[in-house]
């Protein structure tokens, strides 16, 4: 049993040593900045910091502004990005589904869909549509 911990404790002090000397000497500072914001940051900092500050943003716009159990659509965010299931879970218990009643519309500049207005607008490139 003495020996795992010596085996054990030796382990951390490497996993340390390593860890912090990479961060030190690393030819691009701004890493140990970004971890140091992070960890001095508030949950809402976290997320804003891990999402993007516009994703975010836009995240709590749509979570504000949709009724509770709404179906919507995504438009502007690519099928296979990790911001896609990050927006889904935040919004539930909205439900993302196909021909929905509300059209989510995150960096799409000029975007129109037929019969459909506008509800929310976060601004001029993110909004909430709404079918008739």
């Amino acid at each position: 049993m003495k020996m795992f911990r010596i085996i054990l404790a030796a382990w951390v002090l490497a996993w340390l040593f390593f860890t912090v000397r990479g961060l030190i000497v690393e030819k691009d500072k701004s890493t140990l900045k970004d971890y140091i914001s992070l960890v001095s940051a508030d949950w809402e900092g976290k997320r804003a910091i891990v999402f993007g500050k516009d994703l975010y943003e836009f995240i709590k716009f749509c979570k504000a502004n949709l009724p509770t159990g709404a179906g919507y659509e995504i438009i502007g965010i690519p099928e296979d990005s990790i911001d896609l299931p990050r927006l889904v879970y935040y919004l539930y218990p909205s439900i993302k589904k196909r021909d929905a009643d509300f059209i989510l519309v995150y960096k799409k500049l000029g975007f129109e869909e037929k019969e459909a207005y506008l509800y929310a607008s976060l601004n001029k490139e993110s909004f909430i549509l709404k079918r008739k």
